[in-house]
């Protein structure tokens, strides 16, 4: 009898070791796939808005300095 109920509680604890191991799986999982979407929408906005400064007539750049829009270009996105 009390070997059987060591035996339960063993099982137990080894469900709970898997259930945990793949808990912990998918999370990590999770966590890269949010970073890589993240990543990815981060660089889109970084080009789309470099693209349209490149764009930009002649004249944008006579009004401001170059170091101003290279710090909205980093900080801004």
């Amino acid at each position: 009898m009390k070997d059987r109920n060591w035996d339960e509680f063993n099982t137990y604890i080894y469900q709970w070791i898997v259930v945990i191991a793949v808990g912990s799986f998918f999370g990590g999982f999770r966590d890269w796939l949010y970073g890589l979407s993240s990543e990815k929408i981060g660089l889109d906005i970084r080009t789309r808005f470099f693209e349209s400064i490149i764009r930009k007539d002649t004249g944008f750049f006579d009004d401001r300095k170059v170091g101003d829009i290279l710090s909205r270009l980093t900080s801004d996105t």
